[in-house]
């Protein structure tokens, strides 16, 4: 469940109810939602109310989704899942994927719109 808090920490919604959620970003007016580690959707929320809006297709495929960010620059989700990173366009365009030599989990964006992945192996 996600707890949104305002500037002093107090509790103004929760979002989804009583659902787990595995990865959480915002973008805009909008907040992207991962509710199972295996989903292949990011359900797409109204900032200001919380309401559904709609879905973004995650490619199907193997393992778990380990973490999520917005590109505002790029206008897409990074999505990090077993040994891939998706590119999702939040214009509904051309999914694209590009392998990691590990399992990927934690990503970041650089102010150069750079894409971080963290693994748990080191490669070189």
């Amino acid at each position: 469940m996600i707890c949104v808090r305002n500037t002093v920490g107090r509790v103004i919604h929760t979002l989804p109810e009583g659902e787990p959620v595995w990865g959480v970003t915002s973008l805009d007016d909008h907040i992207y939602v991962f509710h199972d580690k295996s989903s292949k959707e990011i359900e797409v929320y109204d900032l200001d109310s919380y309401r559904f809006l709609h879905c973004l297709k995650v490619p199907a495929g193997r393992g778990a989704v380990q973490d999520m960010v917005a590109c505002g620059h790029n206008r897409c989700i990074y999505v990090s899942a077993t040994s891939h990173i998706h590119r999702v366009p939040l214009d509904a365009g051309v999914i694209t994927k590009w392998p990691v030599n590990d399992k990927s989990r934690f990503l970041s964006l650089t102010v150069t719109h750079n894409v971080l992945v963290t693994c748990p192996k080191s490669v070189r």
